[in-house]
């Protein structure tokens, strides 16, 4: 596993010095409903947990749109749109036939797959009054027989029409076509015109354990892709996953782990948008107390100066996964949520508490 520039930063409750203030909330799931996950959110403290969402379904995933007013969430089956106050949920992609059984390119030589919401959000951005949203659509490629129930996964684009209701303008960012090719999640938007993503490579058709996941990023906008993708951590035999930017685009969090080995956990990292000064903050392989903990799924303050993140560090390395956040230094380690049941998915933003 290939890894430079560690810095250690751990402890129970708190370590270093303190979390700078922000005026910021941080939306997230839970499990302390009786149902499935909701979304809840509360300020960046961890005060006023407040629960925005009543889903008979898991609501997953939660991102706050730059403006603060909308998150958008997936239920596993379709991507929903919510008031930062839990009024007006819908639906965003109920209209648009995500299921139907066809042929890429209407090719009889390539397989049949029938096409789903994959259930990752991905990200939502408020731009020049209009939301856009960048997600993945996930298929699972039923012929032929070789490489039955395989997964496809590629990232789309989509207006969000808030009159209609719905997603409108899907435009297609990522083309693969089997489960020899890429697969593409986790998307968020770098800035306001470059999107990043994780990329796993090779694993799909054979339904091996090794996974080799690259931080990607892209040149977008409204219309589609303005460019040729740039990959990271190409062939390394490491999983970097869960990319979030910087409001500005200057640099990436993700979480990355030895992709060799499936039961390795995440540590959080950051580098620069073109890739340098990579530096890993939460490093178990330096604290064999900490050889289990799993920290992932990091998320920027809107002021770039904070890191929200998922830990199962106060379960030993159990399932029991809640929300701490750092500096972006990697001082100042603070655990936000106290549950006996999972919360998860952290996204930071400029939202409001519900009233």
């Amino acid at each position: 596993m290939k890894r430079r520039g560690w810095v250690l930063a751990v402890g129970a409750v708190a370590m270093g010095s303190a979390v700078q203030a922000q005026s910021s909330v941080i939306a997230f799931s839970s499990d302390r409903a009786s149902t499935d996950f909701d979304i809840l959110i509360m300020k960046e403290t961890g005060e006023a947990q407040t629960q925005v969402t009543s889903e008979s379904a898991a609501a997953r995933r939660p991102s706050i749109s730059t403006d603060g007013t909308k998150i958008v969430y997936d239920d596993h089956d379709d991507l929903l749109m919510i008031n930062h106050d839990g009024t007006g949920p819908f639906t965003l992609t109920a209209g648009l036939s995500m299921c139907d059984d066809y042929n890429f390119e209407n090719d009889p030589a390539k397989p049949v797959v029938q096409g789903c919401e994959d259930a990752d959000a991905g990200s939502v951005v408020n731009q020049d009054g209009d939301f856009l949203i960048v997600f993945t659509r996930e298929t699972e490629q039923v012929s032929p027989g070789p490489t039955f129930g395989s997964r496809v996964a590629n990232l789309y684009l989509g207006r969000v029409d808030v009159s209609a209701g719905q997603l409108v303008d899907l435009e297609q960012l990522t083309f693969s076509e089997d489960c020899a090719d890429p697969i593409h999640y986790q998307a968020a938007w770098c800035g306001a015109s470059h999107i990043v993503w994780s990329r796993e490579i090779g694993s799909l058709c054979s339904f091996s354990p090794d996974y080799d996941w690259e931080i990607c990023t892209m040149p977008v906008d409204a219309s589609g892709p303005l460019g040729a993708p740039t990959c990271y951590f190409l062939n390394d035999e490491t999983a970097n996953q869960y990319p979030s930017c910087t409001a500005g685009g200057t640099k990436i969090a993700f979480a990355q782990s030895d992709g060799m080995d499936e039961e390795r956990p995440h540590d959080i990292c950051t580098m620069n948008f073109d890739g340098s000064n990579l530096v890993c903050f939460t490093n178990e392989e330096d604290d064999p107390d900490n050889l289990y903990y799993d920290d992932t799924r990091p998320s920027w303050s809107p002021s770039g100066t904070v890191i929200a993140f998922a830990s199962d560090r106060v379960s030993g390395g159990g399932s029991d996964y809640e929300i701490w956040v750092m500096n972006a230094d990697g001082s100042g380690l603070t655990q936000r949520t106290t549950n006996s049941v999972p919360d998860d998915d952290p996204d930071y933003g400029a939202g409001r508490l519900r009233p």
